[in-house]
């Protein structure tokens, strides 16, 4: 019952990791941490590679990895970790996820602006979209490699915009590992001129 720091202090977005600070923060003081070193941390830690990375804000559009989310459920978090106006780059290959909640956030959430389907599991994706009512805003296909994905991404973003790559699936259809996914990503993004 004690508040050790606003959680606008809290720099890795997401209600998910309001939760994770909340754990953190209780083991923290059951190992007798002071407040002053948790809310150091608190206001400081910026994720983990892969994880809700920010890789880079130009021209007021932010750009997110979360390639390490290889399940419908962490793409979720991911969506509803930010209320401005999103571009998900979904898609990968196959882990036999069941991607009907998924189909179903990204018709409700009217803050998603346009879908990026990528990989394998692209059409299954999109069949689960349609299935849960179909989606209003822009969906992409047809990208075989992360330029093109980027490319199209920063094509659809307007400032005030956030592109998540947060593909709700493994990444060996395209790429080496959800590592080499992220990391072509961020190297992508960089080379957008600022």
């Amino acid at each position: 019952q004690e508040e050790i720091c606003k959680t606008s202090d809290i720099f890795i977005p997401g209600p998910h990791n309001v939760q994770n600070v909340l754990a953190a923060s209780t083991v923290a003081k059951i190992l007798g941490v002071e407040n002053k070193n948790i809310i150091k941390i608190i206001k400081t830690f910026r994720g983990l590679p892969h994880r809700l990375q920010l890789v880079a804000k130009i021209s007021g559009v932010s750009y997110y990895n979360d390639s390490f989310s290889t399940t419908p459920e962490t793409t979720i978090a991911a969506a509803d970790a930010f209320k401005a106006p999103k571009i998900l780059i979904l898609g990968g290959s196959s882990k036999n996820s069941d991607f009907s909640n998924l189909g179903q956030k990204i018709n409700s959430d009217k803050s998603i602006k346009a879908i990026i389907l990528i990989g394998a599991e692209s059409k299954r994706i999109k069949i689960a979209i349609a299935k849960a009512g179909g989606f209003t805003g822009t969906i992409i296909e047809g990208s075989v490699n992360m330029h093109q994905i980027v490319s199209e991404a920063q094509n659809l973003a307007t400032a005030g915009d956030i592109v998540i790559l947060s593909p709700a699936c493994a990444s060996f259809d395209m790429f080496k590992n959800y590592q080499d996914r992220g990391e072509q990503f961020i190297n992508e993004v960089s080379k957008i001129k600022k």
